[in-house]
């Protein structure tokens, strides 16, 4: 079925269309928020020796996610 919406977009050279057909909102906004998560995560400034670990974050996690949504994602579209 999308095959075939596809096949039509291309002949037609709809690339505002095919970018349409491509997203996904909702999965799109799930991965934003594990992108977050994980940068949340990874991204505490761990003092070495130190049992507790740190609250502070060396990047805002919301930054992280904004940046993947804002940049990474239409990347990814074009190449697909």
């Amino acid at each position: 079925e999308k095959t075939e919406q596809y096949t039509q977009l291309i002949k037609a050279r709809d690339a505002d269309g095919i970018m349409e057909l491509l997203t996904d909102v909702a999965v799109e906004d799930r991965v934003v928020e594990r992108v977050a998560l994980k940068a949340a995560t990874f991204g505490q400034d761990v003092v070495s020796g130190s049992a507790a670990s740190s609250s502070k974050l060396k990047i805002a996690p919301e930054v992280v996610g904004t940046l993947y949504r804002k940049w990474i994602m239409p990347l990814t579209k074009e190449v697909e």
